[in-house]
Protein backbone atom coordinates (compact mmCIF):
# COMPACT_ATOMS: atom_id res chain seq x y z
CA UNK A 1 0.00 0.00 0.00
CA UNK A 2 1.96 3.28 -1.26
CA UNK A 3 0.06 5.61 1.07
CA UNK A 4 0.75 7.92 3.80
CA UNK A 5 0.79 6.84 7.46
CA UNK A 6 -2.35 8.96 8.27
CA UNK A 7 -4.20 7.54 5.68
CA UNK A 8 -3.12 3.87 6.09
CA UNK A 9 -3.87 4.44 10.13
CA UNK A 10 -7.37 5.18 8.80
CA UNK A 11 -8.03 1.64 7.23
CA UNK A 12 -9.92 -1.27 8.83
CA UNK A 13 -8.55 -3.61 7.74
CA UNK A 14 -5.05 -4.67 7.18
CA UNK A 15 -4.73 -6.48 3.69
CA UNK A 16 -7.18 -3.89 2.01
CA UNK A 17 -7.14 -0.05 2.00
CA UNK A 18 -10.63 0.26 3.32
CA UNK A 19 -11.15 3.89 4.20
CA UNK A 20 -14.16 6.70 5.13
CA UNK A 21 -15.19 9.33 2.75
CA UNK A 22 -14.09 11.24 1.89
CA UNK A 23 -10.62 9.94 2.67
CA UNK A 24 -11.24 7.03 0.30
CA UNK A 25 -11.08 9.28 -2.82
CA UNK A 26 -7.58 10.74 -1.33
CA UNK A 27 -6.08 7.32 -1.95
CA UNK A 28 -7.60 6.57 -4.97
CA UNK A 29 -5.68 9.80 -6.33
CA UNK A 30 -2.53 8.60 -4.52
CA UNK A 31 -2.87 5.60 -6.56
CA UNK A 32 -3.87 7.21 -9.73
CA UNK A 33 -0.34 9.41 -9.31
CA UNK A 34 1.33 6.46 -8.82
CA UNK A 35 0.15 4.34 -11.75
CA UNK A 36 -1.85 1.89 -9.75
CA UNK A 37 -4.97 0.54 -11.52
CA UNK A 38 -8.39 -0.21 -9.63
CA UNK A 39 -10.58 -3.24 -9.68
CA UNK A 40 -13.42 -1.32 -8.07
CA UNK A 41 -14.62 -1.43 -4.91
CA UNK A 42 -16.55 -2.35 -2.21
CA UNK A 43 -19.01 -1.13 0.48
CA UNK A 44 -17.72 -2.20 4.16
CA UNK A 45 -19.99 -1.17 7.59
CA UNK A 46 -18.29 -0.73 11.03
CA UNK A 47 -20.55 -0.75 14.03
CA UNK A 48 -20.93 1.27 16.93
CA UNK A 49 -19.34 -1.87 18.93
CA UNK A 50 -16.48 -2.23 16.67
CA UNK A 51 -17.82 -5.11 14.84
CA UNK A 52 -17.12 -5.22 10.76
CA UNK A 53 -19.52 -6.94 8.19
CA UNK A 54 -20.93 -6.38 4.59
CA UNK A 55 -24.84 -5.00 3.34
CA UNK A 56 -27.06 -7.28 3.41
CA UNK A 57 -26.88 -6.54 -0.54
CA UNK A 58 -23.49 -6.34 -2.31
CA UNK A 59 -22.83 -2.06 -2.87
CA UNK A 60 -19.74 -1.64 -5.10
CA UNK A 61 -18.16 -1.49 -8.41
CA UNK A 62 -15.87 -3.64 -10.75
CA UNK A 63 -14.28 -3.19 -13.48
CA UNK A 64 -11.11 -5.03 -15.77
CA UNK A 65 -9.32 -3.88 -18.74
CA UNK A 66 -11.31 -3.68 -21.95
CA UNK A 67 -9.85 -4.87 -25.22
CA UNK A 68 -6.95 -3.07 -26.83
CA UNK A 69 -6.72 -0.95 -23.53
CA UNK A 70 -3.37 0.46 -22.68
CA UNK A 71 -2.37 0.03 -18.70
CA UNK A 72 -2.39 3.92 -18.43
CA UNK A 73 -5.94 4.22 -20.11
CA UNK A 74 -7.19 1.46 -17.39
CA UNK A 75 -5.42 3.54 -14.71
CA UNK A 76 -7.36 6.55 -15.38
CA UNK A 77 -10.67 5.22 -16.51
CA UNK A 78 -10.71 2.65 -13.39
CA UNK A 79 -9.87 5.81 -11.03
CA UNK A 80 -11.84 8.15 -12.24
CA UNK A 81 -14.79 5.78 -12.17
CA UNK A 82 -14.19 4.24 -8.93
CA UNK A 83 -14.23 7.97 -7.32
CA UNK A 84 -17.23 9.07 -9.24
CA UNK A 85 -19.65 5.93 -8.11
CA UNK A 86 -18.14 6.54 -4.49
CA UNK A 87 -19.23 10.20 -4.20
CA UNK A 88 -22.25 9.23 -6.09
CA UNK A 89 -23.08 6.50 -3.11
CA UNK A 90 -22.38 9.09 -0.73
CA UNK A 91 -24.08 11.18 -2.05
CA UNK A 92 -27.77 9.24 -3.01
CA UNK A 93 -27.37 6.62 -0.71
CA UNK A 94 -25.14 6.88 2.37
CA UNK A 95 -28.10 8.36 4.68
CA UNK A 96 -30.14 5.26 4.51
CA UNK A 97 -27.20 3.62 6.96
CA UNK A 98 -28.02 5.59 10.07
CA UNK A 99 -25.37 4.73 13.20
CA UNK A 100 -23.20 3.10 10.93
CA UNK A 101 -20.01 4.47 9.81
CA UNK A 102 -19.39 3.45 6.33
CA UNK A 103 -15.89 2.56 4.47
CA UNK A 104 -14.67 1.78 1.17
CA UNK A 105 -12.76 -1.25 0.51
CA UNK A 106 -11.08 -0.54 -2.84
CA UNK A 107 -9.21 -3.58 -4.63
CA UNK A 108 -5.62 -2.54 -6.25
CA UNK A 109 -4.65 -4.32 -9.60
CA UNK A 110 -1.77 -6.42 -8.98
CA UNK A 111 0.42 -6.40 -11.71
Amino acid sequence: MKLPERLRSLSILDAEITLPYPEVLEAIEILRLENIGLLGWELILKEKDGRISHPTKVVGYSTSFEDNESYDDFVERSTLNSKATIENFYKNEAENYSNIELYFCITENET
